[in-house]
């Protein structure tokens, strides 16, 4: 049976589903001004969906929901500030049940805004050493997707471009920051830094 929890975090999921980042973003930080210390340590457990998309009211979404409902947790987990710290890091650092894309681009933009700078950024470097090369290179897109609202993640990212990645020829996350296209270099241009 869902709790109150969990229907909180399909409200997020579904504001990330139908309007995007610019929705999620406010109702994940309404929805962490809520939750007990309590309840944010109970978050990183939640990583699976406990509610459908169909009892969500959005069965246009069942083939995303899984990552709609993970991007969601790791909002939440993020607005919650310092106290949502040790469940993002505890996520970043598995190797499964996890989708690290939406947990280090946040990871980031805490270091961002000064939570514990150096520290974060040493184990977002530790992470991408040891990180599957698919995980690293989507989280380097997500990275470069989050430009067009918050320029920062990608600003901490930028000097870790020679961290060469595991179980490849050589790539580095330079590699992956370099393989932007046109279309993005154009983008990088004309976005206002947040």
């Amino acid at each position: 049976m869902a709790t109150k929890l969990d229907e909180a975090i399909a409200r997020v999921a579904v504001a990330r589903g139908r309007d995007g980042w610019n929705a999620m973003i406010p109702l994940g930080a309404q929805v962490a001004s809520q939750l007990t210390p309590k309840d944010i340590s109970k978050l990183p457990d939640r990583w699976a969906p406990k509610v459908s998309a169909n009892k969500a009211g959005v069965p246009e979404f069942e083939d995303s929901w899984e990552f709609l409902w993970f991007e969601a947790l790791a909002e939440i987990l993020v607005q919650c500030g310092r106290a949502g710290l040790p469940g993002l890091l505890g996520l970043m650092e598995r190797d499964g049940c996890t989708y690290h894309h939406f947990v280090i681009v946040r990871v980031l933009r805490l270091a961002a805004d000064g939570i514990d700078r150096d520290e974060l950024l040493e184990r977002v470097r530790r992470r991408f050493e040891t990180l599957q090369h698919v995980w690293t290179r989507a989280s380097v897109n997500e990275v470069k997707n989050w430009m067009m609202i918050d320029r920062r993640p990608l600003e901490l990212l930028q000097p870790m471009a020679g961290i060469v990645v595991p179980r490849t020829d050589g790539e580095t996350i330079g590699t992956y920051l370099g393989v932007m296209g046109p279309e993005w270099a154009s983008r990088q241009n004309s976005t206002p830094v947040s």
